[in-house]
């Protein structure tokens, strides 16, 4: 498994976000927030769900089927929320649990990524980094 984080910048500049499980890969998460959580509204919303077991399109919907919608280890599988809500993510946090990606939604309502795998990560724009990607 490929885990991340999934964060949002603050005002002072720290990262609120949560972990999630599964397919944290460019192709998979990246892809997906890039183009289904575009506003701070709904990357709001989705950091509210806590760790996700699965990133999916829709925040919630009538019915879980697996990619259409998250996967909400409160929500969903009846976790303790205290143990999964949102939390302050550090690199070095990171670096100590293994997970490859960190995507980062900014202030400027931009998402990008640090690759973890990189002796010293840098952050990148995402969308540039798909783009890339498809190209290969």
């Amino acid at each position: 498994m490929t885990s991340c984080f999934i964060c949002k910048e603050q005002a002072d500049g720290k990262l609120l976000g949560v972990y999630c499980y599964k397919d944290g890969y460019l192709k998979y998460c990246g892809k997906i927030l890039n183009e289904n959580y575009k506003d701070a509204k709904k990357v709001d919303e989705l950091i509210a769900l806590g760790d996700l077991d699965l990133l999916g399109k829709k925040i919630i919907s009538e019915q879980i089927d697996g990619l259409d919608a998250c996967i909400a280890y409160s929500r969903d599988f009846g976790d303790d929320y205290s143990d999964v809500r949102p939390s302050e993510i550090t690199l070095d946090y990171v670096r100590k649990n293994g997970c490859n990606y960190v995507y980062v939604f900014g202030l400027d309502n931009k998402w990008r990524f640090y690759y973890m795998r990189e002796k010293k990560p840098e952050l990148r724009d995402l969308q540039e980094a798909l783009r890339k990607e498809n190209e290969m």
